[in-house]
């Protein structure tokens, strides 16, 4: 299983890269990502406010350089197409609305923006360990919530 990078828009600022959105749905999340770090349109409209996607719906490509969009033939000869479904954009870490510890039980919960949680809890004999519980529960987030990811320690280590 190939893992997605985040998208990061640092990598592809001062470039000639517009992302190609082929739903409403990954519209939305590219749209909601850039008003979350400050961008707006051009004309100084906040993302939040249209997503434009009904002018060329799944042609549609976002210049989130310049706070503009077109459709993907427009932009296919002088820049990179990114397209957004090959990113990985369930980023917990900017997620967490709160972190419980219980040493006592020997779980780490962590409480995420979208509502959901997650819980790891130590095996019988471990030591229980605040940074491992953090890492734990990122990754049983991204592995879809469930005990799935402790198949691939299995897989790994035994």
């Amino acid at each position: 299983m190939k893992i997605k990078p985040i998208f990061n828009i640092q990598d592809y600022e001062n470039e000639n890269y517009v992302m190609r959105c082929n739903t409403q749905e990954e519209a939305t999340i590219f749209c909601n990502y850039l008003h979350s770090i400050g961008k707006k349109w051009c004309n100084g409209d906040s993302y939040l406010k249209e997503t434009h996607w009904n002018n060329y719906m799944g042609h549609i490509c976002y210049n989130f350089n310049a706070g503009e969009f077109g459709m993907v033939v427009g932009y296919c000869r002088t820049f990179h197409i990114l397209n957004f479904s090959q990113f990985n954009w369930s980023n917990p870490i900017d997620g967490i609305k709160n972190i419980y510890f219980n040493e006592k039980k020997k779980t780490t919960t962590i409480k995420w923006d979208d509502s959901s949680v997650t819980t790891v809890k130590c095996g019988e004999g471990d030591i229980y360990d605040k940074e491992k519980g953090i890492a734990l529960c990122y990754m049983k987030k991204i592995n879809g919530n469930t005990g799935k990811y402790n198949n691939i320690f299995k897989k790994y280590i035994n």
